[in-house]
Formats: structure tokens, C-alpha cells, sequence
């Protein structure tokens, strides 16, 4: 839809957006998943970014999560899911929100990175 590649992230000090050259310029791609989505799952996807674009990153989330895997909490002691985000916590959100995928809603902010690779690469080439 769009002529530019843009990245859609949770990291340093909030939820932005920025293009891909000024990504790459900082970070490196360790790896990529490709989704073939509808049009409604990209409005869906696009509605859910822009409304939690700005919105600060949880360094202390972070710290409940480690808390809760180490005691086998079924919820994240220190988290604030409408106000910060953690990166996986953002992918999973979205992901959620397109509804292709079976997440639940009240674990997206225990779930980790590697939970979300596990969903992506499990997913990857679907349409949605």
C-alpha cells in the first residue's frame, strides 16, 4: 500500500515507527518473517500501531516477566499492558489483533521473544 518500508517497533525509550534505511542504519536483521496479509488484517494491524504509537517502553516489565518464568507466575507481577509495552508484548498485540493467530489476550505481556518467533516462523507464508 505504501511506497516505503517501515518498521513498527518497541525499543529504547517507546512504541515508534521509523523507515527501514533508519532502522537498518542502527540495527541489524537477524531475522524475517514474510505474512501475506488481507487488506482488513492490514487496517486491523495498522489501527492497533498507530494507537499505541508514543506510548513508553517497560524496562520493569521486563523484570516481572523474568519473575514470572522463574517462579511460574501465571501473570506478569509488574506490568501496565494499556500504558508500556515490551517489544514482544507489541508483536504479540498485533498479531492478536489481526486474529489469525491463538493467543490469548490476558498472557500478551508474559510473552516472550522466543515465544514470538516460535509463532512466527510457525506462521510464516500464511496468508491471514
Amino acid at each position: 500500500r505504501y511506497n516505503i518500508d517501515i518498521v513498527y517497533q518497541a525499543s529504547g525509550a517507546q512504541v515508534n515507527f521509523c523507515n527501514e534505511k533508519t532502522f537498518l542504519s542502527k540495527n541489524e536483521v537477524i531475522k524475517e518473517f514474510t505474512f501475506s496479509v488481507s487488506d482488513d488484517a492490514f487496517d486491523k494491524y495498522m489501527e492497533y500501531a498507530i494507537r499505541h504509537a508514543g506510548m513508553p517502553y517497560s524496562m520493569l516489565q521486563i523484570i516481572g516477566m523474568a519473575t514470572a518464568q522463574a517462579f511460574n507466575l501465571k501473570r506478569n507481577p509488574i506490568t501496565n499492558s494499556s500504558h508500556s509495552f515490551v517489544c514482544s508484548e507489541l508483536v504479540s498485540g498485533i498479531l492478536y489483533e489481526i486474529g489469525q493467530f491463538n493467543i490469548d489476550k490476558s498472557q500478551l505481556n508474559l510473552i516472550t521473544p522466543k515465544d514470538v518467533y516460535a509463532l512466527c516462523e510457525k506462521y510464516a507464508g500464511v496468508n491471514l
